[in-house]
């Protein structure tokens, strides 16, 4: 008997994506004393409205000084990167909540040094300052607050001991899953020059060992260039061109518009735009924060297949002048395996981005429509043709859910020409 097969025999079943890991950095140096509160009610909202396990999370900050802490300094795992469920979400929470702007803080911010240690940490690799600290999530660990030991006490530590050599990649074998690192800057936390030449060797070193050529320019150009020097936009560039493919997301919070503030903030968006993320200037006063937080791990959770074909239709009527108009076929293969799917055609345009001299997709604002890091659409874009309604009130859909068809993001059955038809009843 003949067998016959169909595109719909690829898309079989309920398609699963993993979990994404996130790795957040926080500056926590002396220059975090005035958006502390602000910026740990924002982690924490956003980490309490995210569903479970649909991310894997961990918690990084800059090393101490005194007490225990030995070794060299740079940063160090405060939580390991593991599955947000239900076990570890509360726990996590705790351990935000118990943070103190005080006894948490560090005189050692080092930016380049933490991304180098980041990279060590993904990979299963050898840390630098990561080890030999008190508040290090290593197994066995007994030091600090009640919220520090429950997070010790779970399985998945960074480090098997506080001396430990290797540490143990958050990574699971034979996923597929993406990583990212979210940076939360306080102002400028320059390395020294001796942790700078360390750095740009242990990057030369790494590029080395991944079986890559380090591109040119060695060193990435800002302007303005005060933070020129400092490496961690080019270990952001190379971690998101390694296998790890670490796409890195930067806050700049309250930034600082005088002195070195301008060049640490090129520095910031040099390291989202030459990872693929995306660099975000917020104040720590209102919901800034909290925005900034949500629509980064908006951005991170991928939904939804999408086939597209686009094109800039040229007018004959109109001269040889081109109509800016990219038109997208979208649907949702039925998890079910049965031929009829839902779907859509959505309308965008092209725009000129000026920081990576490149045409990228906008919505009807102008916004990008794609986030460049997973190669989906985000979910705040807004295409052509679409409106606010309350259409969607008994079934809501997106990132956040919403029963408005505005925005439609990558929900298929929002917004486009689905949401015309539905304005001609």
């Amino acid at each position: 008997m003949a067998q016959y097969t169909s595109d719909i025999d690829i898309y079989s079943g309920t398609a699963s994506s993993g979990a994404a890991n996130v790795l957040i950095i926080m500056d926590n140096t002396a220059n975090w004393n005035t958006p502390f509160a602000a910026e740990r009610a924002a982690l924490k909202a956003t980490v309490q409205s995210l569903p479970l396990d649909k991310f894997r999370v961990g918690l990084m900050m800059f090393s101490e000084t005194g007490g225990g802490d030995k070794g060299e300094k740079g940063a160090y795992v405060r939580s390991a990167i593991r599955m947000l469920d239900a076990g570890y979400k509360p726990k996590f929470l705790a351990l935000l909540d118990s943070i103190d702007v005080g006894a948490d803080k560090s005189n050692n911010g080092k930016a380049g040094l933490a991304m180098l240690e980041a990279y060590a940490y993904f990979k299963g690799g050898t840390p630098y300052g990561g080890n030999q600290k008190d508040k290090t999530d290593y197994s066995g660990n007994v030091f600090g607050t009640s919220a520090s030991k429950a997070i010790y006490q779970l399985p998945g530590n960074a480090l098997n001991s506080k001396n430990a050599t290797t540490y143990n990649s958050p990574l699971i074998p034979g996923n597929c899953d993406k990583n990212y690192i979210i940076y939360v800057s306080n102002d400028a936390a320059q390395d020294n020059n001796s942790d700078t030449t360390y750095a740009d060797n242990q990057l030369d070193a790494a590029y080395k060992a991944a079986g890559m050529i380090r591109p040119s320019p060695r060193v990435i150009p800002l302007t303005p260039n005060g933070s020129q020097g400092n490496v961690a936009d080019e270990w952001a560039r190379f971690m998101k061109d390694s296998p790890s493919a670490i796409t890195t997301f930067t806050l700049d919070v309250d930034r600082v518009t005088n002195g070195q503030g301008p060049g640490w903030s090129a520095l910031l968006n040099s390291m989202a735009v030459r990872s693929g993320g995306e660099y975000y200037p917020v104040s720590s006063g209102g919901t800034d924060l909290a925005l900034a937080f949500g629509d980064i791990f908006n951005k991170i959770q991928a939904v939804d297949s999408v086939f597209s074909s686009a094109s800039l239709p040229i007018s004959a009527s109109a001269r040889g002048t081109y109509l800016n108009q990219v038109f997208m076929g979208v649907f949702r293969p039925d998890g079910e395996a049965a031929p009829r799917w839902r779907g859509n055609l959505k309308q965008y345009h092209f725009k000129y981005n000026v920081a990576t001299d490149t045409l990228e997709l906008a919505d009807q604002d102008n916004n990008p429509a794609v986030v460049s890091s997973t190669g989906f659409l985000s979910p705040t874009a807004k295409s052509f043709w679409t409106q606010d309604s309350t259409f969607w009130v008994n079934q809501k859909m997106g990132s956040p859910l919403s029963a408005s068809d505005s925005p439609d993001g990558y929900v298929v059955e929002k917004g486009g020409q689905r949401n015309c038809f539905g304005r001609l009843t």
